[in-house]
């Protein structure tokens, strides 16, 4: 890492090595187009934008903080989680990501936007970056155990350790 950029992590669905620059998150606005739910959501918050941010829709999203970003890739079974690096100027705008994660009316959601923009905290902090790049340092390996003892945290949902212990005392 040189002077001039900071660390982040970025959460990514196929395999990227060290030095690798991070794509856009072109796939993840292309599959909004399915889901209703979620169009709405990004739509609202589109239209919510300043003039003076980038569109979500062009930018790199990493996660200042690691654990916030362990917390979302926990959420996925296949994923990996990269350490990269983000050029001094390149974080295009801040936010908590949990903003987007609300189930909301449509004047909730328009207020859910512009805090969204406004850079405003929402009762359960989860920092986000939009960034105009990043590179890739290194890739964090997360076990399969750390991400299903989250689930079963999260969720209840049990752990390949669980189903063994079942299978054992079932017999």
């Amino acid at each position: 890492m040189t002077p001039t950029t900071k660390l982040a992590y970025r959460v990514h669905a196929s395999p990227l090595s060290a030095g690798d620059k991070v794509p856009p998150s072109h796939w993840f606005f292309e599959s909004v187009e399915s889901k209703p739910g979620r169009k709405r959501i990004e739509d609202a918050f589109e239209s919510a934008r300043p003039d003076t941010k980038p569109s979500r829709s062009c930018c790199v999203f990493v996660f200042p903080v690691e654990a916030d970003a362990r917390s979302w890739i926990c959420q996925k079974r296949s994923h990996y989680l990269y350490q990269v690096s983000v050029p001094d100027g390149g974080v295009l705008h801040e936010a908590d990501w949990m903003w987007l994660n609300k189930s909301l009316g449509d004047s909730e959601l328009a207020a859910a936007a512009k805090s969204y923009w406004d850079g405003a905290i929402s009762g359960t902090l989860v920092r986000e970056w939009m960034v105009s790049e990043a590179t890739v340092v290194l890739e964090i390996v997360v076990p399969q155990s750390e991400r299903e003892e989250w689930r079963k945290c999260r969720y209840g949902l049990p752990t390949t350790a669980d189903y063994a212990r079942r299978d054992v005392e079932n017999g």
